[in-house]
């Protein structure tokens, strides 16, 4: 007897769980399946269900979704209801099924040995596998009939354990979340939201939470650790005051700390840790999205006026999604391809993705010349932050404007940086960004 799809002949039975298993996990690769068929060949199984499992394991024609789901409605129905299934590993789950298809009650010395060839190349241990197949579970614990004699859970030492070396700032932030004006207000408007989230993270700022992770010589507190915790505590208010927060001090404020050098920290840090500033981190583009190396924002140095041209070249090329743009941003670390133009050269000499820190609103709130902004609109779950898009139209910078940890530009136009491949230089600037998604990971959770 041979077994086809639409058949389950009763010498595949105890094949069918390992052949859902392999094909719902979706992670085989061809070579793995092919060996794993010839693994099964030299266990010395029959060549009828040689035969037929080679049919299930076909790469070239994988089983559909309908043909998987017939597979697990059949060792689902009730021939194949045993006692105690939740418990069982998957091999004594296959011994199981072939039983119930013939008079033998156990697999051929062949069939064991194919079995516990499939269980080790799919990682299948212990009982969860079948459950997977069968869908059962284990019996819910029988209530504690003496809880009531138990001690109380002791919740000042729960948190003191979750919180972990950063309970101090964690506790602070949470009282400061309890003040009136942290709570939670259902239904505002996007305006209204946007402009209490704002002076929310005023507040932070004058309770010095956004200078923790800057150092004592610019006015910070010089703790990344207490950041981090602030961070994760806020996560558990609003996402909104969350998000704001990190866009001002741990992007904008980080990319200056990590990226610019002496005269910037002078300059720069002051304004943007007590949100004298509000800035924006412009890296994301509409058409490239996360590929940074590929953006299009131009800077282009003039070596006739020692300046460099900030320039959108397309629409398309729009900063996009950036926080704090659409309403409070002032300024902005803005990623773009640094060129150089000379008179010698025909076309401006490339250099790859820098930063370079370019102003976009006045202190009352007005779009500098030459920069267009537009507003994101309402978003589902955070409209407390003010996301929007920015295009430059060969807006003049300085040329001390450029962040320039990595690389200089000198008046005359000359490029120099101490890491000469620009692939390298490029994945060493990203680098040292690394710390907001470690922010995000603390925050999840």
């Amino acid at each position: 007897m041979v077994a086809t799809r639409d058949k389950f002949d009763s010498e595949l039975l105890p094949f069918l769980p390992f052949i859902y298993l392999a094909w719902s996990d979706g992670e085989l690769v061809e070579t793995e399946v092919q060996s794993i068929c010839q693994e099964l060949a030299a266990t010395g199984v029959s060549a009828e269900c040689r035969t037929a499992f080679d049919g299930w394991m076909n790469p070239a024609d994988p089983p559909s979704a309908r043909e998987l789901a017939a597979v697990l409605a059949f060792l689902r129905s009730s021939p194949f209801n045993f006692p105690g299934d939740h418990q069982l590993d998957i091999e004594e789950f296959a011994k199981r099924l072939s039983a119930t298809g013939r008079a033998a009650d156990d697999l051929t010395t062949a069939e064991h040995a194919a079995v516990r060839m499939l269980g080790e190349r799919l990682g299948l241990e212990g009982s969860e596998p079948t459950r997977a197949v069968t869908g059962s579970q284990p019996p819910a614990a029988a209530a504690d009939e003496s809880s009531d004699d138990a001690p109380p859970l002791d919740i000042t030492a729960l948190v003191a354990l979750r919180d972990g070396q950063r309970a101090e700032i964690k506790q602070r932030i949470r009282s400061l979340l309890t003040e009136p004006e942290f709570a939670h207000v259902p239904g505002l408007a996007v305006p209204d939201y946007r402009a209490r989230v704002l002076a929310q993270l005023h507040r932070l700022a004058d309770e010095g939470i956004g200078r923790l992770g800057f150092p004592h010589e610019h006015g910070g507190a010089g703790s990344q650790s207490d950041f981090l915790g602030a961070f994760s505590a806020l996560a558990h208010h609003d996402l909104s005051l969350l998000t704001k927060f990190g866009v001002q001090f741990g992007l904008y404020g980080g990319a200056i700390m990590r990226l610019g050098t002496d005269n910037h920290h002078a300059e720069l840090l002051e304004p943007m840790m007590s949100m004298a500033v509000p800035g924006c981190f412009a890296m994301t583009e509409t058409n490239h999205g996360s590929n940074v190396q590929a953006l299009e924002t131009t800077a282009t140095f003039d070596t006739d006026t020692a300046e460099f041209v900030i320039n959108t070249p397309h629409h398309g090329a729009g900063k996009d999604y950036i926080g704090n743009a659409a309403q409070d941003g002032q300024s902005a670390v803005v990623f773009a391809q640094l060129a150089i133009a000379n008179d010698t050269d025909t076309e401006p000499q490339t250099y790859g993705v820098h930063a370079f820190v370019v102003p976009i609103r006045t202190p009352e709130g007005e779009a500098v010349p030459r920069v267009t902004i537009e507003d994101d609109g309402p978003k589902a779950g955070l409209n407390g932050v003010d996301n929007g898009r920015l295009w430059f139209d060969q807006v003049r910078i300085p040329r001390t404007a450029l962040l320039d940890r990595f690389a200089t530009v000198a008046a005359d136009g000359t490029y120099e940086s101490p890491i000469s491949s620009e692939g390298k230089r490029f994945f060493t600037t990203i680098g040292t960004l690394v710390g907001g998604r470690i922010g995000v990971g603390t925050a999840g959770i």
